[in-house]
């Protein structure tokens, strides 16, 4: 089981870095970029129905950027922190048992308590987001901002607050009968764990149900639109690739979120206590690496579903290492004058050795 273990720890290493690295580089992309940051405002369309559907579409990628991005970052960063502070306590032979107040202060737990169950409600965030711009278009349109700041203020205060009396209650607990690993599940109260386990799953399997809603809706619209709009082709072209953008887009996420992150949360909620212990633990960490792919896809789905954030990742990426080869380059020139300098220094003082100056009476 070690061999398990060390390769699950190593996993967490590298694939925290690509998440924490890729959602940092999605950022700094888009937020470098005036044409990127004024895609996700208000676009104001001359048909107000098709409004709806476009402006849908990029405040859904607005809030996406505000809170997905955000979270998996966060989620990356803890996952590579705990990969290596565990792989030190492995490989440093560490057998002394910690208490559950030592756990939660470990910064991966900290983030960790917060941060999963939030990369699940995200998901939700962004279907609900969906659900509102289809089902009260006008309303989205008058108030889209608020209704994001809603779900946003809401659903991290009730994630906050469980995660602060989670965290009060822990830190009573000073009985030392936990793993050095310290694990997260363990370093929390089992109800609390069971309650964040619940939320994870309850919201993960809530956003793919939404997704398939929201298709429907979609479908419904298009259709009702198709049949109003008879002399406007050009608009009723522009709708429908938005429409088969976004059904694409909706179904690979909807794919992507069910293989790698509802079904492996639900068997670890189901079969954990059921199993054998080495079973029990292979599944989990299956989930654990599983689970926190979902962010690579998502990033995946958004870069090539969307080609001008593509373009700019590209761009991000040569400007980035044209700078580094300039800056070796000029590092270089550097070296080369200050060595030549001093070879010509060294020359004229062996010159001046072998034939001193003159000196005149």
């Amino acid at each position: 089981m070690d061999v398990l273990i060390i390769a699950e720890f190593y996993a967490y290493v590298v694939q925290g870095f690509v998440i924490a690295s890729s959602n940092g580089w999605l950022a700094y992309a888009i937020i470098t970029s005036k044409s990127l940051r004024r895609s996700y405002t208000i676009i104001v369309w001359e048909v107000r129905s098709l409004f709806a559907v476009k402006h849908f579409a990029y405040s859904s990628a607005l809030l996406y950027g505000a809170t997905q991005i955000f979270v998996d970052a966060l989620m990356g960063a803890s996952q590579m922190i705990a990969g290596i502070a565990r792989l030190t306590t492995y490989y440093a032979n560490i057998q002394e048992l910690r208490s559950r107040q030592y756990c939660i202060l470990m910064p991966w737990n900290i983030i960790a308590i917060w941060a999963e169950p939030m990369a699940a409600i995200s998901l939700l965030m962004v279907s609900l987001d969906r659900l509102f711009a289809l089902i009260m278009p006008i309303t989205y349109y008058k108030k889209s901002t608020e209704l994001q700041n809603i779900q946003i203020i809401a659903w991290n205060l009730m994630m906050c607050s469980i995660a602060l009396i989670s965290w009060c209650f822990s830190m009573f607990d000073t009985e030392q009968n936990l793993s050095p690993f310290c694990w997260t599940s363990d370093s929390m109260l089992p109800v609390f764990n069971s309650m964040t386990l619940i939320i994870t799953i309850t919201a993960s399997v809530s956003s793919v149900i939404l997704y398939v809603i929201v298709f429907v809706v979609s479908r419904k619209h298009a259709n009702r639109l198709r049949g109003i709009q008879k002399d406007q082709q050009q608009y009723s072209k522009t709708f429908e690739r938005q429409q088969r953008q976004l059904t694409i887009t909706m179904g690979i996420s909807c794919v992507f979120t069910l293989i790698l992150y509802v079904l492996p949360v639900c068997a670890k909620f189901i079969l954990a206590d059921q199993i054998e212990t080495e079973i029990s633990k292979a599944v989990q960490a299956y989930a654990a690496i599983s689970c926190n792919l979902t962010p690579l896809t998502n990033i995946a789905i958004v870069v090539l579903r969307h080609r001008e954030i593509l373009r700019r990742l590209i761009h991000f990426i040569n400007f980035s290492q044209k700078r580094i080869y300039r800056g070796n380059t000029c590092l270089g020139h550097k070296f080369e004058g200050a060595f030549v300098e001093k070879r010509d220094l060294e020359a004229q003082l062996s010159c001046n050795l072998r034939c001193p100056p003159s000196s005149e009476s």
